[in-house]
């Protein structure tokens, strides 16, 4: 059979990515399956920096598959000494490393969103510090670490636009923030405490607003 090939090359000059070509469409060897396994490493690689994306990865596991189950189809009962062991092998050193890289991708993914919810929750909290008290120009949200919005079910907070609505929140609201934001607080600290820390944590702090 012909293989589908995949098309990433990489996207960086330092860092070029040789598509496996040449390979046997009905009987692989080691070194062209090796290739292809090597090749599917290096994009997964890529993926962790940025050059490469979920459909160049899945292209290059597709490829790598399909190199794989050819090698094992080729290892027939009865062609050569020992080759249902050798194929049982293959076979789980294919199983072992889909699973070592689909825990991988699936790392990577959930690095790259924590890494995202800190940059927005950081850009928020500027863009609130520039606003001042919030009474010109309103704040904007501030999501948790998991980028979850207090003001949208099931939290269904108030929006926090401006000081004037901090010194509103009523008793609930505001250890219902503290509670949302995680923010450590004296177990004895006074409601105008706790207002003080919630605009802190949403940027206000660099104006020196207090309650």
């Amino acid at each position: 059979m012909a293989f589908n090939l995949p098309t990433y090359v990489g996207n960086q000059p330092s860092h070029p990515t040789n598509i496996p070509q040449n390979i046997t469409p009905n009987n692989p060897t080691d070194n062209e399956y090796a290739r292809a396994v090597l090749y599917t490493a290096e994009v997964v690689n890529r993926y962790q920096f940025g050059d490469a994306n979920d459909t160049d990865v899945a292209s290059a596991s597709d490829f790598m598959f399909q190199v794989g189950n050819v090698r094992l189809l080729a290892l027939q009962p009865g062609t050569l000494q020992g080759a249902p062991a050798w194929a049982n092998q293959l076979q789980q050193n294919i199983n072992q490393f889909q699973q070592n890289m689909h825990q991988g991708f699936n790392q990577l993914q959930q690095n790259f969103h924590q890494r995202f919810n800190h940059l927005e929750i950081n850009t928020a909290k500027a863009y609130n510090a520039s606003c001042g008290d919030g009474m010109s120009r309103p704040w904007i949200v501030v999501k948790d670490g998991n980028g979850v919005d207090p003001t949208i079910p099931p939290n269904n907070l108030p929006p926090l636009y401006n000081r004037n609505v901090i010194t509103g929140l009523n008793n609930n609201a505001t250890n219902a923030y503290i509670a949302f934001y995680q923010i450590n607080v004296p177990a004895n600290a006074t409601i105008a405490r706790k207002k003080t820390e919630i605009a802190g944590y949403l940027g206000a702090s660099f104006v020196g607003i207090s309650f």
